[in-house]
């Protein structure tokens, strides 16, 4: 499920397209509701902002969903969040498990550089995977320094001051500018 599926401009909307989704799986039968970011549809109301009154409606449907489907067992429903800290903690008390994905150790860094910087060799992925270079990385953030490493190379070979491919320095290098923009968002 999709959040922006669920969100709507429109006063009561948001609760009537959950409430549409949960029936509708209620009607199929067996089903798997998967609702991705969903943080985003059920802020933790004891946060020191509070929340919006319609999230507050959003959150009270999903919880009431929840509770139902979880005694009837014919509907199993998955979320995923990056911002545990943010979720409510009453939705948290309806999942029976919770599972954590930690970051990725140096051995997974390499793995995941080789996928998106096939050309590089083996020793390469371990270099980049240092924890001086990309301590802390999340498999998404390896992916955007590889891009933009590609990105920053393709530029110079237009240019005319490159050719060929982009070697691991150029990687090294926008590893350290990821790391740069981390320090400031934080």
């Amino acid at each position: 499920v999709p959040v922006e599926t669920v969100m709507s401009k429109w006063f009561g909307e948001a609760e009537k397209n959950l409430e549409k989704i949960f029936s509708a799986c209620e009607e199929l039968g067996q089903c798997i509701i998967f609702i991705d970011e969903v943080d985003s549809l059920a802020a933790n109301r004891d946060s020191p902002n509070g929340i919006h009154e319609a999230s507050r409606r959003l959150l009270s449907v999903l919880l009431r969903k929840l509770e139902g489907f979880r005694e009837k067992k014919r509907t199993i429903v998955i979320s995923a969040t990056n911002r545990r800290q943010d979720l409510d903690q009453a939705l948290l008390s309806r999942f029976d498990q919770t599972i954590t994905f930690n970051l990725p150790d140096a051995r997974g860094r390499s793995a995941i550089f080789q996928r998106y910087a096939k050309h590089l060799d083996p020793e390469s992925h371990s270099f980049l995977a240092h924890d001086a270079i990309s301590a802390n990385f999340s498999g998404r953030e390896i992916k955007e320094a590889c891009q933009n490493a590609e990105r920053d190379f393709a530029a110079e070979v237009i240019a005319g001051r490159k050719k060929g491919l982009p070697q691991r320095e150029e990687y090294a290098r926008a590893c350290a500018e990821r790391s740069q923009v981390r320090i400031i968002k934080r």
